[in-house]
């Protein structure tokens, strides 16, 4: 049989150790209600994958991002993805409380190994971004000399980055993971 969960009250006459089917009981003595919690449901979570290699069309293909190191040390403070109307629902939902966003990365193949997490986020920030290989729009407006920054940011260097992005992106988001905003 296994041994029942204890608690310990310590205020005044009721000091003492009591059992789980003992503590209503003592409350009812020291004329404390007690409403019963609402069943919680459990959060969603929505995945965010991030790289642990450049991709093959990168001039660094295969060679490591160190993304992960750098999202733990806050060195790398935002991704940048593609369908920033499919992240802005979601990141909504997740910071109105109603989900969480786990942040992973593959431990082997992509698709064919398993995901570790590296963190979860319950509040984040999103930004709409356009980049192209002359101008830079986040939420509409054209940014002038934040290429740098930008890329530094994102954890990569601005050849990286300029070689991750030589295509085009239209509707494309910044997810934040700090408070920072451009």
């Amino acid at each position: 049989m296994m041994p029942k969960k204890q608690i310990h009250i310590n205020m005044n006459e009721f000091a003492g150790t009591y059992t789980i089917d003992q503590v209503d009981d003592v409350l009812k003595h020291m004329k404390i209600k007690v409403k019963k919690a609402k069943a919680c449901k459990p959060l969603k979570t929505y995945v965010l994958i991030v790289s642990c290699n450049f991709p093959a069309t990168h001039t660094n293909a295969k060679q490591p991002t160190f993304f992960v190191p750098k999202i733990k040390k806050v060195e790398k403070i935002h991704t940048i993805r593609t369908n920033y109307y499919f992240w802005k629902k979601r990141i909504d939902e997740i910071n109105k409380g109603n989900a969480v966003l786990s942040v992973r990365f593959w431990t082997g193949n992509p698709y064919n190994s398993k995901q570790k997490e590296v963190c979860k986020f319950h509040k984040l920030g999103i930004q709409k971004i356009d980049i192209s290989t002359k101008k830079i729009k986040i939420d509409k407006i054209e940014k002038t000399d934040i290429r740098t920054t930008l890329s530094h940011n994102d954890g990569l260097s601005l050849t990286d980055f300029n070689n991750w992005f030589k295509k085009p992106l239209k509707n494309g988001c910044i997810i934040h993971f700090t408070e920072r905003r451009y």
